[in-house]
């Protein structure tokens, strides 16, 4: 068999004539040992040579619709590979289906199996490769950093809250980082270059944008507020319920990661999802206990709440104001005392 006519059968490209004599030659052919590795040798070379060209789908769909145009033809059969004795010719009909069918079949899995091997080999060559260090950016409660990453990106990381990335983060074909907590995001605009945020399972990407994440991680939801732009939001999970959406300014998505990840899309409040990036301090109809669970991580001090009984519905902003101010006001009007003790507020 002429190699370039077999290579031109597997791209789907033969003609009606060409295909009965790749035809005719794969029913005829024995069994042999070192043919599967001859067309494996063949189809490897002409796949590395036009790496980019190839699509496994496209080259089936192409070798059965050449097939179905072609006229009803005649082969010559070897019997022993039919199991018939009493037949020396076939019409088409079942032949045409096996031969071309396990001859497609042949050429999609040399295909498969190219890609296979070639992923084992870069992998197995990449084991003995230096793997990337991370760069740590960390803050304590009661603490905020702003970051400038290497590509201009500008963040906002809020109290108690870590953001990682490898130190190839200006080579990789994407900007990806890593969030535990809370930040606020400005993303420098790069369309080849997707910006990517992995907090708890969901992935977040961008072209160019300004958001917020919130993802702490004694929280079973993670939230994204988008300010400006575009953005994508999906679940990581491995199963077939995984989800995203796709937001638009003044949007946000709400993700539960409790067990399966579900995401639900809302409008949002700057005043109460923003304004912490630029210092002040928000509170919406907020029970006790989550006043204070965010007070203790802006100010940075132990709250123990003896009291009981205290209202659940506090709502109040403050704009750079000291931990006493702020607990002056609230314990007025929920009508609480409180007692601040070395690093620690007690409410009574």
């Amino acid at each position: 068999m002429n190699r370039k006519l077999l290579y031109k059968y597997f791209k789907g490209d033969c003609t009606a004539s060409e295909t009965k004599e790749v035809l005719q030659w794969y029913a005829n052919v024995k069994f042999d040992p070192d043919l599967d590795q001859e067309i494996h040798e063949l189809f490897e070379a002409n796949y590395k040579a036009s790496e980019t060209s190839w699509d496994k789908d496209a080259v089936f769909q192409n070798i059965l619709e050449q097939i179905e145009n072609a006229p009803e033809i005649s082969f010559e059969v070897d019997q022993k590979k039919i199991g018939n004795k009493n037949t020396t010719e076939s019409k088409i009909g079942l032949l045409k289906i096996a031969s071309v069918v396990v001859l497609a079949i042949l050429a999609c899995g040399i295909f498969l199996l190219s890609k296979t091997e070639r992923f084992q080999t870069d992998n197995t060559a990449q084991v003995g490769a230096t793997k990337p260090s991370y760069i740590t950016k960390q803050t304590t409660k009661g603490q905020k950093s702003k970051l400038k990453l290497p590509d201009g990106t500008q963040i906002v990381l809020n109290a108690g809250s870590k953001l990682w990335f490898a130190n190839t983060f200006s080579t990789d074909n994407e900007r990806t980082v890593y969030l535990e907590g809370e930040a606020f995001f400005d993303v420098t605009r790069n369309t080849t270059r997707p910006f990517v945020i992995h907090a708890k399972n969901t992935v977040t990407r961008v072209l160019g944008t300004s958001f917020n994440v919130n993802a702490y991680t004694n929280n079973q939801t993670v939230s994204v507020a988008v300010v400006s732009g575009q953005v994508s939001v999906k679940s990581q999970v491995s199963s077939n319920n995984a989800q995203s959406v796709y937001l638009e300014p003044g949007e946000k998505a709400v993700c539960d990661v409790k067990e399966e990840v579900k995401i639900k899309k809302a409008l949002f409040s700057y005043d109460q999802e923003i304004v912490w990036k630029d210092g002040t301090l928000t509170f919406y109809k907020e029970d006790f206990e989550a006043v204070a669970e965010k007070l203790e991580m802006w100010y940075g001090k132990k709250f123990i709440i003896k009291k009981t009984g205290i209202r659940d519905d506090f709502t109040g902003t403050y704009h750079n104001k000291s931990l006493e101010t702020v607990l002056e006001g609230i314990s007025y009007v929920l009508g609480f005392d409180y007692e601040m003790k070395d690093n620690k507020v007690i409410i009574k």
